[in-house]
């Protein structure tokens, strides 16, 4: 289907709807497509949806479940895009999942950005791999980005490999490798990822530009190479302090749960004494402590 111009299209039900969507915002418009209220309607897309706008035009997804092919922000065709909002939406980790729960297609992305201007905020969303361009701008907040194995590629630019957009994120987890412009900000955050036996990257975590940003109150590979590091996890003292999750696997109960096992350095490692991720702001070791 065909959405255009400027406006909200609003789903009233639970349903599941098949379709391939081609988005295009007007000049200065902004189209959001959301669920209703206390709804959770399900969009399986036959084909990748694709999004572009006019000058400082903005698409906005909100309370979906989305599921089968990628959302894609193309360069072609003149896209001034401006910003893209993902909250309290999912794309499938793998894009679709098998009768047994696992990723289909564990090495593709669920969201690729060809524009460099564009900026995207994810907010109380769980994603799938991302491939930006390196001059476009991401911001994450409580979400969770699974390339659907610590040893796959999280986020990185268009080729998988090369630095991605500008990458910040406050109280998420991400599994998977992340190769970025420059962190501006990392706090409270989980960086879950690892090399695959023969991998052709050098290291799991890597900013550009080490000059510019912060990474704080997270847990991330010791061998990463970022920004200045401020109270993170594990350091020099704490080499061995590591983050035990109950599961990984996205649809499960206990996705991304950290173990009651899990050292307090990470438990408790956050800004406010909370745990370090995705569920930060649920407060869970404060409420233990109370």
């Amino acid at each position: 289907g065909e959405v255009g111009g400027d406006g909200v299209v609003e789903i009233l039900d639970n349903e599941r709807y098949e379709e391939t969507l081609n988005v295009q915002v007007a000049v200065d418009g902004r189209i959001e497509l959301r669920a209703r209220n206390e709804r959770r309607p399900s969009l399986v897309l036959t084909g990748e949806m694709t999004v572009a706008g006019g000058a400082n035009s903005e698409f906005a997804l909100n309370g979906l479940l989305v599921s089968g092919e990628k959302l894609k922000v193309v360069a072609a065709g003149g896209n001034q895009l401006r910003y893209l909002r993902l909250t309290h939406t999912t794309l499938v980790p793998g894009r679709t999942l098998t009768p047994g729960g696992a990723p289909v297609q564990v090495n593709e992305p669920s969201l690729v950005l060809e524009t460099a201007d564009t900026e995207i905020r994810i907010e109380r969303s769980i994603v799938g791999g991302l491939r930006t361009h390196s001059g476009a701008t991401l911001l994450l907040t409580d979400s969770i980005v699974d390339a659907t194995h610590i040893d796959g590629v999280a986020s990185a630019g268009l080729d998988g490999i090369s630095p991605g957009a500008s990458l910040s994120m406050q109280g998420c987890t991400s599994i998977g490798k992340i190769h970025a412009s420059v962190m501006p900000l990392i706090s409270d955050s989980l960086l879950l990822a690892t090399l695959a036996t023969g991998d052709s990257w050098d290291i799991p975590i890597r900013a550009e530009q080490k000059q510019t940003g912060c990474v704080r109150f997270s847990w991330l590979p010791l061998d990463s190479r970022v920004p200045r590091r401020y109270r993170c996890q594990p350091n020099e003292t704490t080499p061995q302090v590591a983050p035990r999750l109950l599961s990984l696997r996205y649809g499960t109960a206990i996705y991304c749960w950290l173990s009651g096992l899990t050292s307090d350095l990470i438990r408790r490692g956050a800004e406010d004494d909370g745990e370090m991720g995705v569920y930060h702001h649920l407060h869970a070791s404060q409420r233990e402590t109370n």
